[in-house]
């Protein structure tokens, strides 16, 4: 029933002729030829916590002398609007047409408000003690992103009482340089995990644990090529199943594929679509997990390995990454499918013909530039998804920020 339902949704939108083209401000998709930034590098002296709320605003330009990014740090509410946020100095980077709830400085790109999730939110307690000196989380902060290296750095912090802790004056020194190991379009994760929360709050009410570094596995074992096809004779039935494995033989990576009719997994999954093919750690067998999706919240059924039929027929099969190729890269693999040999039968009582058979290619090859832990954004939008007040089809390919637009 929900196929059927889809088919009609999808085939309808199909129809319109009239796209409205929805820009993508953070440009998330990965490049090897980033605009090069101009270096620069300035010292802000904060003086008072008037000069803090004021904050400052950055242009960093690149090599030709146009804008490329705008840094905005300060502790009081943005241009438009009220922010309410326990941080007492923030900086966001975006775009010079970027929206007043972008910012580039965060792991979390579909955020409800710009400060969660971000590395460039500072509270009094990370500025403290150990606290300061904690990398990438107290005074000194590194950004890598769309080839350049931007640095916030702390000095002559002071503080005042009333009757909590509060920042009272400092110096921000602030750089950017190019970095052409950022290849990433979103910023890349560091070594080390944010500091442990307390159970307790110590004796000055600070929160956090700093005493000890917490680093994360950041480097992902290297993989051996895997270059697969698999023939769906019957695509009522289809079902893929094979391992990506480390250099020294290991199955470590799971790849399995079923459709939302196949109940011999048990009850336990939910696929979804014609086909649904999902990436996973080969220990503890198959599960409901998949590392395809390009975001945490979303349910393993919901990612680019899932396709419907509709998705290999007219302009719909030539859409960027949601047509009869797609690649998916994490985990310093960058993992290629493709839907060939497509074979069609028409049918006087559906919109489109049917699909009688088809053929699944695998590739799996290592990418040292690929570092997220879930498959990275495509850098296009969904021309099947039905959002309110927008349309879209396969006629016209729209790039963006599917969980941010």
């Amino acid at each position: 029933m929900f196929n059927k339902t889809f088919k009609c949704l999808f085939s309808l939108s199909l129809l319109v002729l009239i796209i409205l083209s929805i820009a993508d401000s953070s440009n998330a998709k990965d490049s090897d030829t980033w605009p090069s930034v101009q270096p620069y590098n300035q010292l802000f002296i904060f003086e008072n916590t008037e000069m803090i709320r004021k904050g400052i605003r950055v242009e960093f330009k690149d090599t030709k002398g146009a804008p490329l990014f705008h840094l905005i740090c300060h502790s009081g509410p943005y241009e438009k609007v009220v922010i309410n946020t326990d941080a007492d100095f923030h900086c966001r980077l975006f775009k010079p047409d970027g929206s007043d709830y972008s910012t580039l400085i965060t792991e979390n790109y579909h955020q409800a408000i710009e400060w969660e999730d971000s590395r460039a939110t500072f509270s009094v307690y990370e500025l403290m003690g150990a606290c300061a000196d904690y990398p990438e989380y107290g005074k000194e902060r590194h950004y890598r992103l769309q080839g350049v290296k931007l640095t916030l750095k702390m000095s002559e912090i002071k503080f005042i009482q009333e009757p909590k802790a509060k920042l009272n004056s400092f110096h921000l020194e602030v750089s950017i340089e190019p970095d052409q190991t950022a290849k990433s379009g979103r910023l890349l994760p560091v070594s080390y995990l944010e500091p442990r929360l307390r159970k307790i709050k110590d004796s000055s009410g600070n929160p956090f644990d700093c005493t000890v570094l917490r680093k994360q596995q950041i480097a992902w074992p290297q993989i051996n090529p895997v270059t697969q096809s698999f023939l769906i004779s019957d695509p009522s039935k289809p079902f893929v199943k094979t391992f990506i494995k480390t250099v020294d033989g290991k199955e470590f990576y799971l790849f399995i594929c079923r459709n939302g009719e196949d109940k011999t997994h048990g009850e336990d999954f939910n696929y979804s679509g014609a086909i649904d093919c999902r990436l996973m750690e080969a220990e503890g067998g198959e599960k409901e997990r998949n590392l395809l999706v390009e975001s945490k919240d979303l349910s393993p059924w919901y990612s680019r390995g899932r396709m419907f039929f509709e998705e290999l027929y007219g302009d719909c099969a030539n859409y960027p990454e949601y047509g009869h190729i797609r690649h998916f890269k994490l985990r310093q693999m960058k993992i290629t499918m493709e839907f060939n040999d497509v074979q069609f039968k028409k049918d006087k009582n559906e919109l489109l013909p049917l699909v009688t058979s088809y053929s699944l290619r695998l590739t799996v090859e290592p990418d040292k530039t690929a570092k997220t832990e879930i498959a990275e954004l495509s850098g296009y939008l969904d021309p099947s998804r039905q959002v309110p007040g927008h349309s879209r089809s396969c006629q016209k390919v729209l790039k963006g920020n599917e969980w941010k637009d």
